[in-house]
């Protein structure tokens, strides 16, 4: 079995992935808010 260890580099690229993820679905809500009627 592997052990499960996150370096320093993996948090950052989860982090950074996760960041990027709500930054597209809250552009996506704010355009769909203020689009639609």
């Amino acid at each position: 079995m592997q052990e499960i260890h996150h370096t320093w580099a993996d948090v950052g690229y989860n982090f950074s992935t996760g960041i990027g993820f709500a930054l597209i679905f809250a552009v996506l809500g704010y355009f769909t808010w203020n689009i639609l009627p």
